[in-house]
């Protein structure tokens, strides 16, 4: 039995031997490699306490909206934000922008600035007397696209797959703390994936890509690319 079992490991041990390493697609110094879950990006941070100069009237609709949109795409919940609507006007179909500023003393490399077009609808009464409804749309010129959110969708996307592929390897190209680009906009930098298993080896490369501006869960995207 000793001499059976002696056999069938050298086998193994030799078919192992015959899958040949693949170099990564990648200098070393160019990404930052994963090797634990990343941190440094809070899905749920919220603004309250954080917007500096939120009207106290409650007359803040489009502003309101453009906080509810933005703050949760910065993940950084010490984030001081303003919202400056200067040429603001409710008149039917009037059409202006408005910029958000945000601000952290602590880490000043996260400090952006946003701006948003906005355009009123026609109004009409409510469902109250004297109540006048008006409804408006806000589109994102850009918007942030965060490091760390980054890291994070990269290895949530592949934590799975880590018992199945032992030696995994995940990597990202460096890039700046927070980039601003358009919605949807395809970036120049790249995440990469090694797949280890007793068969093969191989890399896969992901380009990193913006969430579009309606995607509810404001994730950005790693579209395969090889």
């Amino acid at each position: 039995m000793l001499v059976i079992v002696g056999l069938v490991v050298g086998l193994l041990n030799s078919k192992d031997d015959d899958v040949a390493d693949v170099p990564p697609p990648y200098e070393a110094q160019s990404v930052i490699e994963l090797n634990s879950p990343p941190d440094g990006f809070e899905p749920n941070a919220k603004p309250a306490g954080h917007w500096l100069n939120a009207p106290e009237d409650g007359s803040d609709s489009v502003e309101s909206d453009i906080v509810s949109d933005f703050y949760p795409r910065l993940g950084d919940p010490q984030a001081d934000i303003r919202v400056n609507c200067r040429d603001k006007s409710l008149a039917d179909y009037s059409k202006f922008h408005c910029v958000v500023r945000t601000s952290n003393a602590a880490d000043p490399h996260r400090n952006v600035e946003a701006t948003y077009d906005v355009a009123m609808g026609h109004s009409h009464a409510g469902s109250y007397e004297g109540q006048q409804v008006q409804t408006f749309t806000i589109e994102a010129r850009k918007i942030p696209l965060v490091r760390a959110q980054v890291l994070q969708e990269l290895w949530e996307t592949h934590e799975g797959l880590k018992n199945e592929h032992k030696d995994m390897r995940l990597a990202c190209d460096r890039m700046p703390a927070v980039m601003m680009v358009a919605p949807g906009a395809t970036t120049q930098h790249h995440c990469y994936v090694k797949h280890v298993t007793d068969k093969a080896i191989w890399w896969t490369t992901y380009a990193v890509r913006a969430p579009d501006a309606d995607d509810p869960f404001r994730k950005p995207v790693l579209a395969k690319v090889r």
